[in-house]
């Protein structure tokens, strides 16, 4: 907060001039056309005629940037970074590829410490670079070097060059450096049925239902919205506090928010097994969203693309389901201009759709398939009373999402992935449940992930041997997804040396639900319906010698983190 202060009155008093810093740029090797400086813009024209000189090896275009701004100077790596666009503009070769070198300059030499990313693949599709940059200080610059080989015929542009720090984020206008913002500017707009969230870096957008309408949201909807979207990518880049802008949940003693005046229950469906047991449990007249995204692969920084799960197989579920609607949208990908990996940046980033669906289906409630290893065991291996701990996540959520008079409900909460895969075979969906991210076009799952090692052996199925990478997990302390993995294990009779001394372990209790959870977890006017949903399905309330075995879990798995107080036991037994 002191640095935001600074660096606003700084530009108040001494605002930065437009021709104070220039831009240098240099080029190398065999250019036939050379360098097109405009603001903002380095453009670079090669022809299709390879360098005849054998000791040219590479075409090289060095770009001095200005001296980084006193207030972006960190020491801190992780919170520096530079940006820029490229795109190839005519080249006639496929697959062109380069290399980039980050320099940080001191004084007149370059540092040691250089940053070489992979190589970046260009084509005619902008790709947004977000580079680390290391060991900055105070006056010192940065240097970008890029390397195609002498047999490649590239011309690209590289635009919109930025840094950001924890200051805020800076861009590069030809002439020096001007702050932009001190944090993700954000701006909603909507044309036709189509929601824009305009940010810094980027615009970013969902395709909503015909009749919706931008205008029925409050402002306090759009924060809460912007809350799922923004709020960790701003503390990690900015330092700025998740609930800063909800200062009234800040506190313990937090009053619930405005009072749902809704009658419809939402679901964030996803088609996998966890996401349809909670459809079998929920009442049908629940409408479920499913958030597709509107693009069949994404960029990673060095131009590669990343294919996603082909969405036909999940198109089969999605269609046979009662209330479905589907969300096109490309917020999993506001992370990736910011330097971070594809996907919500927070756990439950799906609600912020559930939020801008409220007022347009009158909703009292928005639900999440999670299971209970995830709500109340992190990773299933050690058991937290998040119910009565007033700032863990799911107290949080429950604050924030009561401001818009929404009720957060887990109605799988309580049921182990044991429980939500017997519900899920056995729901009129159970055929079509797509669980791994890795299936074919016709749903069929990969059997070799980490998720089809458990969903599989869940149902006594051995399936195929487990990959290299799930088998490393296996060795990991403290084993990820311990309960439901060795639930797994024991049930299909797999062996293996690092998880053979837990082979003895009693997870039975893990195939009845924890009936505090729907006390705790689910809005009452919901908690009769799933209960009877899950006497339906044949899957009984635990015991309290059941729930004293849960409770006591992280003794097993995770005995140096075990605290048998968060974990909500008894007085007699800690």
């Amino acid at each position: 907060m002191k640095i935001r202060n600074l660096v606003r009155d700084w530009l108040q008093k001494s605002p930065i001039s437009a021709t104070a810093i220039s831009l240098n740029a240099t080029a190398r090797g065999d250019i036939s056309a050379g360098l097109t400086l405009s603001a903002g813009m380095v453009k670079l024209t090669v022809l299709d005629s390879p360098g005849k000189s054998a000791q040219i090896v590479n075409k090289t275009v060095e770009i001095i940037l200005p001296k980084i701004p006193v207030f972006a100077a960190t020491t801190n790596t992780d919170s520096l970074k530079i940006f820029f666009d490229i795109s190839k503009t005519s080249a006639p070769s496929e697959g062109a590829q380069m290399r980039v070198l980050l320099d940080v300059i001191h004084s007149v030499e370059p540092s040691s410490n250089e940053t070489q990313s992979d190589p970046i693949f260009i084509d005619n599709i902008r790709t947004r670079i977000v580079l680390p940059v290391e060991a900055a200080g105070s006056g010192c610059g940065l240097k970008l070097t890029f390397y195609a080989h002498r047999n490649s015929s590239i011309s690209y542009v590289v635009d919109d060059i930025g840094i950001i720090c924890p200051a805020g984020i800076f861009r590069w206008d030809g002439d020096g450096w001007i702050l932009r913002s001190a944090r993700i500017e954000r701006q909603w707009s909507q044309e036709r049925n189509t929601c824009t969230l305009s940010t810094t870096l980027g615009k970013f957008t969902a395709r909503m239902p015909e009749s919706w309408r931008l205008s029925a949201l409050s402002m306090r909807h759009l924060q809460v919205a912007e809350h799922f979207l923004l709020s960790p990518l701003e503390q990690q880049l900015f330092g700025i506090k998740p609930y800063a802008d909800f200062p009234e949940i800040a506190g313990k003693n937090h009053e619930a928010g405005a009072m749902s005046s809704g009658t419809v229950d939402l679901l964030a469906f996803s088609a996998g097994e966890d996401s349809t047991a909670a459809v079998a449990l929920l009442p049908e007249s629940t409408v479920k969203y499913f958030c597709k995204r509107a693009y069949a692969s994404y960029r990673i920084a060095s131009g590669h693309h990343i294919e996603l799960q082909d969405f036909s197989s999940l198109e089969a579920a999605i269609s046979r389901t009662v209330n479905a609607v589907i969300i096109e949208n490309d917020f999993e990908k506001i992370a990736l201009s910011y330097g971070f990996r594809h996907g919500y940046r927070h756990n439950f980033g799906y609600a912020a759709i559930g939020v801008l669906l409220s007022q347009h289906f009158a909703a009292r409630s928005v639900s999440f398939g999670s299971v209970m290893e995830q709500v109340f065991m992190g990773s299933g291996n050690n058991y937290l009373d998040v119910a009565r701990i007033p700032t863990s996540r799911t107290n949080m959520m429950k604050r924030v999402l009561s401001l818009v008079g929404i009720d957060i409900c887990f109605p799988t909460g309580g049921a182990s992935e044991v429980v939500t895969n017997k519900v899920a075979r056995a729901s009129p969906l159970g055929k079509y449940v797509v669980s791994c991210p890795s299936a074919d076009a016709s749903g069929k799952p990969c059997g070799v992930c980490f998720k089809c090692f458990r969903k599989l052996r869940l149902e006594g199925v051995y399936s195929h041997q487990p990959s290299e990478a799930v088998s490393k997990i296996f060795s990991k302390h403290p084993l990820k997804s311990a309960t439901s993995l060795m639930y797994a294990i024991q049930k299909s009779g797999y062996r293996h040396p690092d998880t053979d001394k837990f082979l003895n372990v009693d997870l039975d209790f893990l195939g009845r639900y924890h009936g505090y959870a729907i006390e705790t977890l689910v809005p009452a006017y919901l908690r009769d319906h799933i209960r009877q949903q899950f006497s339906r399905y044949g899957v009984q309330p635990m015991s309290v010698d059941d729930e004293s075995k849960l409770r006591s879990i992280g003794k097993v798995f995770w005995p140096e983190k075990f605290n048998a107080i968060r974990a909500g036991l008894p007085l007699s037994m800690q």
